[in-house]
C-alpha cells in the first residue's frame, strides 16, 4: 500500500487506518485502497485534504468511508447544495394580490 500512495499519506496514519479496520475484521485489499484513494481524491473537491479526511475516519473508527461522512463530520455540505426549507418568514406572500378590504386578497 506505502507503493501506490498517490496522496502521500503518512506511514503511521495508513498504519493507523490497517488497525481500525482490522479490529472491525475488514481486511484491506487492492480493491478496497483503489476506493479509498478515489474517495480521498474527491474530499479534495470539498477542500479537505486527504490526510485530514484519513485522520477523520481513524478517529471516529469508521470501518467504511464516505466523501458526505467526512464533510459532515468537518463542517462542510456535502451536496453544496442550500437548502430551499428556509426564509418562508421572510416572504410577503401579499405580493402581486390585491387587497379586497375585508380581510381576503384577489388575484
Amino acid at each position: 500500500m506505502l507503493a501506490d500512495n498517490p496522496h502521500g499519506l503518512d506511514e503511521e496514519l495508513i498504519a493507523d487506518y490497517l488497525v481500525v479496520r482490522k479490529a472491525a475484521k475488514a481486511p484491506v485489499t487492492a480493491r478496497i485502497w483503489s476506493g479509498l484513494n478515489a474517495k480521498l481524491e474527491q474530499c479534495k473537491a470539498f477542500g479537505i485534504q486527504p490526510a485530514q479526511a484519513l485522520a477523520v475516519a481513524v478517529e471516529n473508527g469508521w470501518r467504511g468511508f464516505e466523501v458526505e461522512w467526512v464533510t459532515k463530520r468537518i463542517g462542510g455540505q456535502a451536496t453544496g447544495q442550500p437548502s430551499r426549507h428556509h426564509g418562508f418568514a421572510d416572504r410577503d406572500y401579499r405580493e402581486g394580490l390585491i387587497d379586497r378590504g375585508d380581510g381576503t386578497y384577489a388575484f
